[in-house]
């Protein structure tokens, strides 16, 4: 596929996906694809693969269904040893060959699907904490929120060199 620069295109569904399926609320849609086989100008052997899709998350601060657009942009160089990895240029993910020098498609799309996902999905407008008097802080003992952090701090290990001196 590489020497003769071969190129595919198409729609799969999101339900075909079962690793992804995971993190979904639901799996109904598609996901368009296009992927290109190719050698570059340094002779490096690649798969760029360009995919879209919009995928149904639920918000983990509101616990709300909400639809997010995923856009995949990436070129796999390919190498048939680990160590070949450091050979390639900073814009390409390595893509090791099996064995059998058999490629799953559809699983790559789905690979490149997943790690573009958001870590913890969060719905675009839901209120974020942007500072620390916004944040919760939840304590385990009890705190003068008059003291600085530093008096607070020598205040624990008060405590903890008080334990230490208490015969058993």
């Amino acid at each position: 596929m590489v020497s003769g620069r071969r190129s595919f295109e198409g729609e799969l569904p999101l339900a075909r996906f079962a690793r992804l399926r995971e993190s979904l609320v639901s799996s109904d849609g598609q996901c368009a694809y296009r992927l290109e086989f190719g050698t570059d100008a340094l002779g490096i052997q690649y798969l760029q693969i360009n995919a879209t899709a919009t995928v149904m998350l639920q918000c983990q601060r509101t616990l709300e269904p909400f639809p997010l657009p995923l856009a995949v942009e990436q070129r796999l160089g390919f190498i048939r040893r680990e160590a070949d990895e450091s050979g390639l240029p900073d814009e390409y993910e390595p893509l090791l060959m099996p064995e059998d020098r058999q490629l799953h498609l559809a699983e790559l799309i789905e690979d490149e699907l997943i790690l573009s996902l958001p870590l913890v999905p969060v719905s675009a407008g839901v209120e974020q904490v942007d500072s620390e008097e916004d944040a919760v802080v939840y304590s385990t003992g009890e705190v003068d929120m008059g003291e600085s952090n530093s008096a607070s701090s020598k205040q624990a290990f008060a405590a903890l060199a008080a334990l230490k001196k208490t015969p058993s």
